[in-house]
Order: structure tokens, then sequence, then C-alpha cells
């Protein structure tokens, strides 16, 4: 009996839920080794758990590969969560790299993702005066929150 996408879900899943992630990403490279794409409900339950676990590298190739899986009108929150782990990660230059791909495809960013690129800016070693790259917003024209 060869396992399939339903045993890699259930096997990552219970993992992850203890906090194995050693274990999660064996497991989650051998079912891409097997030739087994893994889907999305799987992908975004696990990118949850890593953030929720400061797990912030796992989650953000998980949120990368959520972004293939995601349709494109909900790209924007796969986004700003990803955003937000780079900054969670100290990666700042893909932080505010991810902010420029959402504004190039005319993606409208949330208070959220202005206060985590903030963030990430303000903890770069040195900290980065990035406010040029980021759009004045004038009173009350802010998007709503995600």
């Amino acid at each position: 009996l060869e396992p399939d996408v339903l045993t890699f879900t259930s096997l990552t899943s219970a993992c992850a839920r203890a906090g194995q992630w050693a274990l999660v990403e064996e497991l989650y490279n051998e079912m891409r080794e097997a030739g087994i794409l893994p889907d999305f409900r799987l992908l975004n339950r696990l990118q949850k758990q890593a953030r929720q676990d400061e797990q912030w590298e796992l989650a953000i190739r998980l949120l990368e590969e959520l972004l293939l899986h995601r349709p494109i009108m909900d790209d924007w929150a796969v986004r700003n969560a990803l955003i937000s782990a780079c900054s969670k990660a100290g990666q700042t230059d893909r932080a505010l790299e991810l902010y420029d791909q959402m504004t190039a495809q005319s993606a409208v960013p949330s208070l959220i993702t202005f206060a985590d690129l903030c963030r990430a800016c303000h903890s770069a070693a040195p900290p980065l005066q990035s406010t040029h790259r980021l759009p004045l917003a004038k009173a009350g024209s802010f998007p709503p929150q995600d």
C-alpha cells in the first residue's frame, strides 16, 4: 500500500499540532519527492500552525506555495500573511519585494500590511528608512483591515 495525499495530510497535520516541525518538514519533503502535491487545505492548515508556533522559515515556504494554489482573487490575503511572516523572520527585503509585487498587480494593501512593513523596516539592522516606498495615506483613505 502506497501513501497518498490523504496519508501525508493526516501525518503532517498531526505532527504540526504536536509541534514536531522537523517531522513535518521530513514528511512534506517525502511527499513532494513521491510526486504527491499538497492540496490547498493542507498548505493553509500547516502555514497557520507554523505561524502560530513562530516557525517563520517554514511558514514563508508554505505561504509561497499557497500563492501557486490560491485563486487570484484571494491572492492579497496570502501575500499579506507572507509579508507578516517575512517581517517576523527578519526578511525585510523580501517583505518589501512582496509589497512591490502587490502594488504592481493593483492589489490593495491593508493597514495590517503597512504595519508589518513598518515593523520589518524598524527591526532591520540597521533600521531602514523606507517610508518613501510606501504611499502617503490621506486621512480616512485606508483600505479595510483584513
